[in-house]
């Protein structure tokens, strides 16, 4: 972490304990103070009184937020080193919705060599003799393809979904055997819970088909978390889903956005590449763009970090 970050990170600690001071203080007086006087007017002078300070105490703290933001980037920008020349001068990282590798490439029966052995390998994908889940009523349900673009209801991604469709319904840390999709499926579509076996054909996907044998692939890969995209998306930015296990409401997104941004104990790649004078964009085709709910980044979208995806096609065929 860059002397920015890090005075940035204990500024905000020490916030964070005086928010928690003024608040528990004043919750926990006034309550006294509502137990001790029953009566409608002193109960309502206590509550007044809490939610008024409660409220200012916000206040202190969006214009505490702001002044850390202002000075850390001043720091940042005075001590922001030069970019050293180098031949890679543009890396693109494209970031996607979660899928497993089995649903993309689980029929596709890629063979080539293994990167370590150096020996004749196949992917290791599926057997549609052998890999089933169990239905409710005990019976198999086969893998299969192809698989329908998209499918009749959403299934579930949440941590306690995903612990099912690893896990089966066995109770809490079982022994990960993907026993549990169809079970899981089964709550959101009872009349056709196989669905959630069917997989794409390669002929279904044939540009991550063909870039899967051309190039390299990992038949081993895994979400850096059991659980939905905002804390997998997380792990791009900074490495860490900063203790998120779950989907934010809309509430807190726009509070993240409006008053308190999320925020990671080591900081994030954008702030290592601005340490190291590493200029970087963010091209969105989403109304919001899920980095904006990190803490900082709407002073980087004033910047013109965060640009669309019509500006991307312009932008890549610049030659600088």
């Amino acid at each position: 972490m860059s002397l920015c970050g890090y005075r940035k990170l204990q500024a905000d600690r020490t916030r964070i304990r005086w928010l928690i001071r003024l608040s528990s203080g004043i919750t926990r007086w006034a309550d006294d103070g509502i137990g001790r006087h029953p009566d409608p007017v002193s109960q309502a002078f206590y509550l007044v009184v809490k939610y008024a300070w409660l409220l200012l105490v916000n206040l202190v703290n969006i214009f505490w937020q702001l002044g850390i933001q202002l000075i850390w980037t001043a720091c940042r920008l005075f001590t922001r080193k030069k970019p050293k020349p180098d031949r890679i001068k543009h890396v693109f990282v494209l970031m996607m919705e979660n899928r497993s590798f089995d649903h993309l490439l689980g029929f596709s029966n890629i063979q080539g060599i293994d990167a370590v052995t150096r020996q004749p390998t196949t992917i290791e994908g599926l057997d549609p003799a052998n890999d089933f889940n169990l239905d409710l009523n005990g019976n198999k349900v086969f893998v299969s393809s192809p698989a329908d673009w998209v499918m009749p209801h959403d299934p579930g991604h949440e941590f306690n979904d995903v612990k099912i469709q690893l896990c089966g319904v066995k109770g809490d840390y079982p022994q990960i055997d993907n026993s549990g999709f169809v079970a899981n499926y089964a709550g959101v579509d009872k009349t056709n819970p196989g669905e959630i076996m069917k997989c794409y054909s390669p002929d279904q996907v044939p540009v991550i088909t063909t870039l899967a044998r051309e190039f390299a692939v990992c038949d081993h890969w895994f979400s850096s978390m059991p659980g939905p995209t905002w804390p997998n998306r997380f792990f791009i930015h900074a490495a860490s889903s900063g203790g998120l296990d779950h989907s934010p409401t809309t509430a807190n997104v726009a509070t993240s956005l409006l008053i308190n941004g999320y925020k990671f104990d080591n900081g994030t790649i954008y702030d290592c590449l601005d340490d190291e004078g590493i200029s970087w964009t963010i091209y969105s085709g989403d109304t919001f763009p899920q980095a904006l709910a990190i803490s900082g980044m709407t002073v980087h979208a004033v910047e013109g970090r965060f640009k669309d995806f019509e500006d991307f096609s312009g932008d890549v065929n610049n030659p600088d």
